[in-house]
């Protein structure tokens, strides 16, 4: 076996190991957190270090009888405001995720993309 190879087999097996524990996580947070939907009231823009900041959507949802809203920095994409959009909250804190297929299939699809190339590219230069 080459470096080449066993370079590709290495970052493929690595990238296949995320994604399996991202679907882990996935499936835990499924399973126990609670399925609701949520209101985009707004934008808000928050700073990195370097670069320019990323807008992430503030969401208004209900939960224990109150009405809360949260600004979701985790999310992939930027949401329209007014639109309802579906999110998963954590039943412990509160804590909410916007659960749109994008966000739900985005990471998984572009792990299992690379997976392959990486599969790929190790057979091809046996």
């Amino acid at each position: 076996m080459d470096v080449g190879h066993k370079g590709s087999l290495y970052a493929a097996a690595s990238l296949a190991i995320c994604l399996l524990l991202r679907e882990i996580w996935w499936r835990k947070r499924l399973r126990n957190w609670i399925e609701s939907e949520g209101k985009v009231i707004g934008g808000a823009l928050i700073e990195e270090a370097e670069g320019p900041g990323v807008s992430c959507p503030i969401i208004l949802y209900h939960f224990n009888g109150e009405e809360l809203e949260q600004t979701c920095k985790r999310n992939l994409m930027h949401y329209k405001t007014g639109k309802t959009v579906s999110i998963l909250i954590n039943p412990d804190s509160g804590e909410i995720f916007v659960a749109t297929f994008q966000d739900r299939w985005f990471l998984s699809a572009f792990l299992l993309g690379c997976v392959v190339a990486f599969s790929m590219l190790s057979f091809f230069s046996n």
